[in-house]
């Protein structure tokens, strides 16, 4: 993985003509990097601001389909179990106040799934955070986007590195380890996990497949 400090004139330049994967920016005002995060919208990056510093990364064939799969077993989950789900996908989520912001690799709200529905823009100082992000931890990052992610009040955290999902709860400020889902209690995550791991030896189609049978089953 290519990783370059640069200055900000020449970010957009270099992301989109240099091949660069990595980008990471100190001094980044608040104002530049909104002006930034417009200007990439439509780009497939993903960009983490918190202190002054701004990560922009690229995402490779490897992340994406981790995440694909990930996330679209779980939305059948909920489709199969009836739970009422907003997918937001990789939305920013920036607040002012607090110099932050961040693209998730996917989000979901479960718990104010209702009080969100119909919003058309979020307001995160007056609407609340995602009840779940999901990070693919293929590529290590620079920033501690955990923190960002707490200051934010994001209930629950989901890592996977295409082997491993780990289950995060915010707790006092932190996040701890969990062995239940907040927002799907009833969801067996060592089965979920199971289901993931078939990525190695058969295609999605056929791992989402078996996943569905085995709800419908179980």
């Amino acid at each position: 993985m290519t990783i370059a400090t640069i200055d900000f004139p020449d970010a957009k330049e270099l992301l989109q003509n240099a091949g660069l994967q990595h980008v990471f920016l100190h001094g980044v005002t608040w104002k530049t990097y909104k002006q930034l995060a417009h200007d990439l919208e439509g780009e497939r990056v993903y960009m983490t601001y918190a202190d002054g510093t701004l990560e922009i990364m690229t995402t490779s064939q490897q992340h994406e389909s981790g995440k694909s799969v990930l996330a679209f077993m779980l939305e059948l989950y909920a489709l199969e179990m009836d739970v009422p789900i907003l997918r937001c996908g990789s939305m920013t989520c920036q607040r002012e106040d607090l110099e932050e912001g961040f693209e998730p690799d996917a989000c979901y709200y479960v718990k104010n799934e209702r009080r969100i529905r119909g919003v058309k823009k979020l307001d995160f100082k007056k609407h609340p955070a995602p009840d779940l992000a999901v990070e693919i931890e293929i590529s290590r990052r620079v920033s501690d986007r955990k923190a960002i992610y707490a200051a934010f009040g994001v209930p629950e955290l989901w890592l996977y590195d295409n082997k491993t999902l780990q289950v995060l709860h915010l707790k006092a400020g932190a996040y701890v380890a969990a062995t239940a889902s907040k927002s799907f209690p009833d969801l067996p995550l060592k089965q979920f996990e199971s289901f993931l791991a078939m990525r190695s030896e058969k295609s999605e189609h056929e791992v989402v497949k078996a996943f569905r049978d085995w709800l419908r089953k179980s």
